[in-house]
């Protein structure tokens, strides 16, 4: 959803619980209304913080000698670059099964996680396709590939 369409829906939602409480202060059970606001605040607090995780985006791209990683809300905001030659595609998988895996771009003492917000089986298929790509260090590819 846009920012626009997540207010409207914040609202619509809100009619209900705003209109009860007001009948109950209206009753003189005034104490509701206050808990109805914090409900309200929490509702709109959990929305917004969607809408900002939704709008995050991760750009890889590999091409010729250099691996680069891109991460931001809507646009790229932070930057890393790894030689490829040096670079390792590691899939950290968790000593327990209810974590997923964690997915590493690492070269000398630099790494990046990406992929955070994909499902395990995708993550999988990433970290094989990167491995694919990165593997042939050094060598320039025709076209470079952007995930």
């Amino acid at each position: 959803m846009t920012w626009r369409q997540t207010k409207r829906a914040v609202c619509v939602i809100a009619l209900a619980p705003t209109s009860i409480a007001l009948g109950f202060g209206l009753a003189g059970l005034w104490p509701v209304v206050p808990f109805a606001g914090l409900e309200l605040l929490a509702l709109g607090l959990c929305f917004y913080h969607c809408a900002r995780r939704a709008a995050e985006c991760e750009v890889v791209t590999v091409s010729g000698d250099e691996i680069i990683v891109e991460k931001g809300q809507k646009r790229a905001e932070r930057r890393w670059s790894f030689d490829r030659y040096w670079a390792a595609i590691v899939l950290d998988h968790p000593a327990g099964t209810w974590h997923p895996s964690r997915l590493f771009i690492r070269a000398h003492a630099q790494a990046v996680e990406i992929g955070q917000f994909l499902v395990e089986k995708e993550r999988v298929a990433l970290a094989g396709e990167l491995r694919k790509i990165v593997g042939h260090g050094g060598v320039a590819s025709a076209h470079p590939a952007t995930y």
